[in-house]
């Protein structure tokens, strides 16, 4: 468990300052951390069960609550994270290293999975299992199937929903069950479903310190978005090796949600993925200009459906040509009809005179 002790200064206009004393306790959490702390932890969880002390056991059964307004199934309620929580004392299952083996030889590239932080490989897993990958709307509508119990909030935006502080409060409220897990290393809950883990695994990529999306190839989105086979590389050129190792088992993973038979059925496409992945992996103010905000979603596709990408962008090449073209044809029109009434004008006022 962590403390916070410090001291705020209220500072009033010609009048005298006030301070006042602040304490807090917190536990740790995986979401907020960068990608290489949490590979630095190895196989130990971010939050030790064990050496909690009774105010972080406390603070613990109050995380495992059963979160207001989510509608949970009935055994579900006296066992929110497949834990037992007697008194001060909890207890539960580890996610065993077979859990983690089984996903990373079939998530991504041999030898990759040895620098991607276990809470992703866990997500990762755990989304691939048991059909998952087939839930109608998983990622694209993941957010607002966690928040489906407060209905003023099916018309917000992706963007809306993760920064409005009340909204995303309600979010990690929602998506409890699943965060509490990884962070604590103990098994996901049996009632814990696809749309909580999507969303948890956006939510963990919204939550980074930096961006997902390193500065440099942000500023290459303010200008272009390079060819397909240029994008892999600007991205690892621009990561550290957590994070391309973390790109690269997550890219494999968005590709297998994509493949035909998942797809069928989930209703993603390059372009919705894209989308969803890109209000949550960049950085800076939003809304973002139209066109950086086109930039960012093809810069993703292109990491997604590489033929895809550059069909898109071949074709907004051709408009871009024909645009202007277009335009001087509908100019050299409309002079050209201005020239003829001119002559027309013309050759009646002669027959006038």
């Amino acid at each position: 468990i962590n403390t916070l002790d410090t001291i705020l200064i209220l500072r009033l206009e010609d009048g005298a300052d006030s301070f006042i004393s602040v304490h807090g306790t917190f536990l740790p959490s995986c979401f907020g951390m960068d990608l290489d702390a949490l590979l630095t932890l190895g196989s130990s969880p971010v939050l030790s069960v064990e050496t909690l002390g009774d105010s972080g056991r406390q603070l613990l059964q109050q995380g495992l609550a059963r979160p207001q307004g989510l509608a949970l199934p009935a055994a579900a309620e006296a066992d929110l994270l497949g834990l037992q929580v007697e008194g001060l004392g909890v207890s539960g299952s580890r996610a065993s290293s077979s859990e983690l083996a089984a996903g990373q030889r079939a998530s991504s590239p041999s030898g990759v999975e040895d620098r991607v932080p276990k809470e992703v490989q866990r997500l990762v897993n755990f989304l691939r299992a048991n059909q998952r990958l087939h839930v109608q709307g998983l990622f694209t509508n993941s957010i607002q199937a966690c928040l489906a119990s407060s209905a003023t909030q099916e018309s917000s935006s992706r963007q809306q929903l993760l920064r409005s502080p009340s909204q995303l409060q309600q979010l990690l409220a929602a998506t409890a069950p699943v965060r509490w897990a990884l962070d604590t290393g103990l098994d996901f809950p049996s009632h814990a479903t696809a749309h909580q883990a999507a969303a948890a695994l956006l939510l963990m990529l919204q939550q980074l310190p930096d961006s997902f999306m390193p500065p440099d190839v942000s500023a290459v989105l303010l200008h272009c978005v390079p060819p397909p086979a240029s994008c892999t590389s600007l991205l690892s050129d621009s990561m550290s090796v957590a994070e391309w190792a973390t790109a690269r088992h997550l890219i494999s993973f968005f590709k297998a949600a994509l493949l035909p038979e998942a797809a069928s059925v989930n209703g993603l496409s390059a372009d919705a993925l894209a989308a969803a992945l890109a209000d949550v992996m960049y950085g800076g103010p939003a809304p973002v200009p139209a066109e950086l905000g086109s930039n960012r979603v093809l810069f993703i596709k292109a990491l997604l459906d590489p033929d895809a990408a550059a069909q898109q962008q071949q074709a907004e090449a051709v408009a871009a040509v024909v645009a202007p073209a277009a335009v001087a044809a509908v100019a050299l029109g409309a002079a050209q009809a201005a020239v003829t009434a001119k002559q027309r004008q013309t050759e009646d006022e002669d027959s006038l005179l």
